[in-house]
């Protein structure tokens, strides 16, 4: 029976350094696509960590590191999505490159491969998810139309649509009948406007009319004898008061004219509001 381990691209040792005390110390390291496996040298039959190289950052180092006798040439191995990060050291430069070019491959396959399955996955759920099944939309013990008998029900509902209805073509149109009592009221009506008085006719005339008089509020009436007393002098000397100096000896005469005009005619308005008074009283009383 033939074994389903996936066969080593490449094997070698490399120097790892450790993620706590940071020293280099050698470890078996195999790619085994899509994982790069290390093991102790004490087992190394023995896979102590692997990591997956899908959608990881394998990267050269510019610089060397000296470690005890041996001169390191490093290479970096990081995944950020994971946080996961390996710094390796070859003991050539030759060395060193060939396992980015084979990390740098097995990477890139691993990550094409990954995303070749997230669109095909994508693809199956939109289509399963895009709309129901026609057989579902069909209710249960009925049959699905062929082309035939839905072309055949077209045509018959097409034909009903198109023909005309006697009962509404041949229909006479509604004439407007007047029954013989509705005749006899309007008869009557006539007669009765025909036998009324002229002056009846001529007050329902001057009623049905618009009204074009204003009402008593807003008709304007004689002024007030207290706004004309108190009006024309106060004008005059106002006229007085802004009148070039040369008359200004007139404004004396003016304002005793306006006190002579109250004196005089304050008896009258007494006398006036007296007969108003007595005049409203009466029609009360009445």
């Amino acid at each position: 029976m033939e074994s389903t381990a996936t066969r080593p691209v490449k094997v070698g040792v490399l120097f790892k350094r450790s993620d706590y005390l940071k020293e280099y110390k050698p470890r078996y390291f195999a790619v085994e696509p899509p994982q790069l496996v290390y093991s102790l040298p004490e087992s190394p039959t023995r896979v102590h960590k692997a990591l997956d190289l899908t959608m990881c950052k394998i990267s050269r180092g510019t610089a060397t590191v000296t470690w005890g006798q041996h001169v390191l040439h490093i290479l970096i191995v990081a995944k950020p999505g994971a946080g996961v990060s390996y710094t390796l050291g070859a003991l050539t430069p030759e060395e060193a490159n060939a396992w980015v070019n084979v990390l740098k491959k097995t990477a890139g396959d691993a990550t094409r491969a990954f995303v070749k399955t997230l669109r095909k996955d994508s693809d199956s759920n939109i289509t399963a998810n895009s709309a129901p099944a026609a057989s579902a939309l069909i209710p249960p013990g009925s049959r699905q139309k062929s082309p035939a008998e839905r072309t055949q029900s077209s045509s018959r509902t097409s034909s009903r649509t198109s023909s005309p209805r006697s009962n509404i073509n041949n229909s006479p149109p509604p004439q407007n009948t007047i029954t013989p009592n509705s005749q006899q009221l309007r008869s009557t009506v006539e007669e009765q406007k025909s036998h009324r008085p002229l002056s009846s006719q001529a007050d329902e005339d001057n009623k049905s009319k618009p009204s074009t008089a204003l009402p008593t509020s807003l008709q304007l009436g004689p002024p007030p004898p207290d706004l004309i007393r108190f009006l024309v002098p106060s004008l005059a000397y106002a006229l007085l008061r802004i009148a070039p100096p040369r008359l200004a000896m007139y404004r004396g005469l003016v304002f005793v004219l306006l006190l002579v005009t109250i004196i005089v005619t304050t008896p009258a308005l007494q006398r006036r509001r007296r007969q108003e008074g007595s005049s409203s009283s009466v029609k009360k009383l009445k």
